[in-house]
């Protein structure tokens, strides 16, 4: 089984749904270079080889990226994870560099049109998430090396009306896994919903797993992106 740690690279931003933290946090902005060396050399000093997720702020905007990238790998960080809007990754030119640099691991929120425009946020459009994903399925297939790619989904009462499509969007991009983004307690979407969502992902052989979810998932079994096993991950 596989941990990530997470990485914030950034200040604030929104997550998991825009109107349900509006108002909560900071406007998201990237962290110095010196703060995330500071930061990586935390998580070594918990983990001997860890494996690290960046989180906290949009990757392909924060001017540190490469060396970000580069200070994970010389830190010893065995896989290397990203949380991604992946518009930025519809050049295959990108996504090549982000997979020949050395990620390995996708994790893109994906968010409805409709819900960005209602919070007033400045978010790519859903096609642009989901042909990201589908770029970094493309390179990933040239080059032969293996990546996970899982998208967030937003469960809350602003998304329920959007969490079926949303479901779909991700599957349909060719996702590995789909999680589930609790937002505020007791503002989850009704679990007729979940449970049909889990079904349609269970049959296409696509992991659904919560965070932090538990409790209202029906008590069907969670995956988590721990379920990547040693071989899989290693053959990239």
């Amino acid at each position: 089984m596989i941990d990530f740690l997470r990485l914030e690279i950034g200040q604030g931003g929104v997550r998991p749904c825009p109107r349900c933290a509006r108002g909560q946090g900071e406007q998201d902005v990237p962290a110095s270079i010196e703060v995330i060396e500071e930061r990586v050399a935390e998580l070594i000093s918990v983990a001997q080889i860890p494996s690290v997720m960046m989180d906290g702020f949009e990757p392909f905007q924060h001017p540190e990226l490469p060396r970000i990238v580069a200070a994970l790998k010389d830190a010893g960080v065995r896989r290397i994870g990203m949380c991604t809007d992946a518009a930025g990754l519809m050049s295959p030119h990108d996504a090549r560099g982000c997979i020949e640099a050395g990620v390995r691991v996708f994790e893109v929120p994906l968010l409805p049109d409709a819900l960005g425009v209602a919070a007033g946020v400045s978010a790519p459009p859903l096609q642009a998430s989901l042909q990201g994903i589908a770029r970094i399925r493309e390179v990933a297939q040239h080059l032969g090396v293996f990546v996970f790619v899982s998208a967030a989904v937003p469960a809350c009462s602003h998304s329920a009306p959007h969490f079926a499509e949303m479901v779909q969007a991700a599957i349909n991009a060719g996702v590995d896994g789909i999680r589930v983004e609790c937002a505020s307690p007791g503002r989850l979407i009704d679990k007729a919903t979940l449970s049909a969502a889990h079904d349609v992902a269970t049959q296409a052989a696509i992991a659904f797993f919560g965070d932090g979810c538990e409790d209202y998932l029906l008590g069907t079994p969670l995956y988590t992106i721990n379920a990547i096993s040693e071989q899989q991950a290693d053959n990239g």
